[in-house]
């Protein structure tokens, strides 16, 4: 298609970075999957809402028609244009200003700019992949998101092949709830089969009593199994084979080893950039630490200059080839600038009371030259060399991805399949799960196929899962930010919440009854309980608004509540004169508690459905139904 000048696939990579600028537009920067371009574009959001780490397809083209049919008079917006109902969002522009080297030297790059009725778009990379802009040339741009239309295509691949996925799941309700029955009918049915290899259809039959005086579940399936054997001439009661299938349900704890890791960004262009950096403002970092307090706006400093300064941008270019070579000094500054950003973690996790194995994407550097060793090997049809890039395309997967870049560098895929296939192969893990925003979805997605295709994990033996989670929004309904516009810094988020905590303790009078030490830890209790619970009680798929005035709200399922609750259960035990020690000890004796009265009854049937409650969670992993 010669009228196509340009397509590629774009992530957002920040939205509206000096502040919102307008109520129904918003500008967006972007960075491309396949050409290393630089994008950024103002979008009318109001009726085209894009988020942070979306995903979508663009295409720039000087005709919406794809027959070869040159347009004819204006665009009529009631027509059917085959190329426009491929796409969501259509603009009509001009070509205004080309800025750059277009000599189409090796390497030479140039900038795009186009207005599109006051919206602004600059599109920036090598002039090789920019050649088919002219000066005041009229030009259409069309996008698609990748995320949503790749989701219904899996939805509905998934439900043809009667496969039940996550997505098919939550999506659809009412077949996720049908399919954990089945689940537990099938796990129910393996333990009758244990009990009773040689006896064929075993029907699992398990009901709440309709007798609660014989106990709180009956199992029919222990009479039909009697009779069953009664008629091959064996004589067995139902009593007696209820308990030869007790005997046969497994007691085992559900995970044996939890490794938390954190999946770190430790390396790549930004570290060229900030290291950098380093050499121009510290330039005696190697004989003196540099007094770095604030990372974040150290960053900004270096992204300025990146931005502003070819030079510097080539010096940082420059640092990451020494990194990656393993430069003695450039590795020291590396890891000068990682130790800063790991004390600042370090905070956090303390305050939250959090445990994780910082393994970055620098672990996995010298994994990465044997993997792409390894998949040229392999010789799959899948595989490609475009314009000098190794791409590998899995099967029904909409975007490729790309191993090697035309400069010999590798990329997010790449580190990404060389984690996978270590947690795999080298810690054996049985089940990987990915907690990760839900905008790479797609990319997931796509290392996962691509690690099913090559043989390096097997679906019915072992989960590799994307636990996604949606935006944190502000009372505005907006993308959470402080009033000047900036990332809310999760810190200064702690110590919000402390300061509301402190206040509504004052409130209700706790430091009439509290020493110091007491209500520093109720304070602390409160505020970092009220913000995980938060957390944790919301559908975690979905975007939700950040309320310090909901979160430590005493009525409502919040923290607060269920903190109320639980001092008075403390208080009940203490009115009760009865000291913890004596209970345990009582409960060491005694293998049963005895329960007589029927509240004591209702509650302890109620605990119990805790079990049931965390299998659920294991399985759908949703943990707000635990909340719930």
């Amino acid at each position: 298609m010669s009228d196509v000048i340009f397509d590629d696939m774009f992530m957002v990579k920040n939205i509206d970075p000096d502040g919102k600028k307008f109520d129904r537009c918003s500008r967006l920067f972007c960075d491309s999957e396949s050409f290393s371009m630089e994008l950024i574009l103002d979008v009318n959001t109001q009726i085209y809402p894009i988020n942070l780490n979306d995903k979508f397809r663009l295409m720039i083209t000087t005709s919406v028609r794809d027959d070869g049919m040159p347009d004819e008079g204006e665009f009529d917006p009631l027509a059917n244009y085959s190329r426009v109902a491929q796409f969501e969002y259509v603009m009509f522009g001009r070509v205004y200003r080309i800025e750059g080297d277009d000599t189409g030297s090796d390497g030479s790059r140039i900038a795009a700019y186009a207005s599109f009725g006051g919206l602004l778009m600059r599109l920036k990379g090598e002039a090789f992949n920019l050649h088919g802009f002219e000066l005041d040339s009229n030009i259409y741009l069309l996008i698609k998101k990748a995320a949503e239309v790749s989701r219904l295509e899996r939805i509905a691949n998934a439900m043809q092949r009667g496969e039940m996925t996550d997505e098919v799941l939550e999506a659809c309700p009412e077949l996720a709830s049908a399919f954990k029955q089945q689940e537990k009918l099938k796990y129910r049915k393996i333990i009758l089969e244990r009990a009773f290899p040689f006896i064929e259809n075993v029907s699992v039959a398990l009901t709440e009593t309709t007798n609660p005086k014989f106990g709180d579940y009956q199992c029919n399936s222990a009479m039909a199994i009697s009779a069953k054997l009664k008629g091959a001439g064996t004589v067995l009661r139902p009593s007696d084979v209820a308990t030869q299938i007790k005997s046969k349900v497994p007691s085992c704890d559900l995970i044996e080893k939890v490794l938390r890791v954190n999946h770190i960004g430790d390396w790549g262009t930004q570290f060229g950039m900030l290291i950098a950096y380093l050499y121009d403002k510290y330039p005696d970092f190697m004989k003196q630490p540099p007094p770095i307090s604030d990372l974040q706006a150290f960053y900004k400093e270096s992204k300025k200059r990146f931005d502003d300064d070819p030079e510097f941008k080539k010096r940082a270019y420059d640092c990451v080839v020494k990194l990656q070579s393993y430069d003695p000094e450039i590795v020291n500054a590396w890891t000068m600038i990682c130790n800063i950003s790991k004390k600042y973690n370090q905070i956090v996790y303390d305050r939250l009371d959090i445990v994780l194995e910082d393994v970055g994407e620098s672990f996995y550097q010298k994994m990465m030259i044997t993997l792409v060793e390894d998949l040229k090997k392999t010789q799959l049809d899948r595989f490609r060399e475009e314009e000098g890039r190794l791409l590998y395309f899995p099967e029904k997967c909409e975007v490729p991805l790309t191993i090697v870049k035309s400069d010999g560098g590798y990329t997010y895929d790449t580190s990404d399949l060389a984690a996978l296939r270590y947690r795999l192969h080298e810690k054996k893990a049985d089940w990987v799960v990915y907690v990760v925003d839900a905008g790479q979805s797609l990319h997931l997605e796509t290392v996962f196929a691509a690690g099913r295709e090559l043989g390096w994990y097997d679906e019915s033996q072992q989960r590799v899962e994307h636990v996604a989670f949606g935006l944190v929004l502000g009372e505005d309904r907006k993308k959470f930010k402080t009033r000047s516009g900036e990332t809310v810094r999760l810190l200064d988020l702690l110590d919000e919440g402390v300061k509301r905590a402190a206040a509504k303790l004052e409130e209700k009078g706790r430091a009439d009854v509290m020493n110091e030490a007491e209500l520093t830890a109720a304070r602390d209790a409160v505020a970092y309980g009220c913000i995980k619970y938060a957390d944790l009680s919301h559908t975690r798929t979905q975007d939700y608004v950040f309320s310090f005035d909901r979160m430590l709200d005493d009525k409502g399922n919040t923290a607060v509540y269920l903190l109320y609750a639980y001092a008075r259960i403390r208080s009940i035990v203490r009115t009760s004169g009865v000291a913890a020690e004596a209970l345990n000890d009582y409960i060491a004796r005694n293998p049963t508690i005895p329960i007589t009265h029927p509240a004591e009854l209702t509650l302890s049937k109620q605990i119990l459905k805790l079990a049931d409650c965390i299998l659920q969670v294991l399985d759908s992993l949703m943990l707000h139904q635990e909340a719930d």
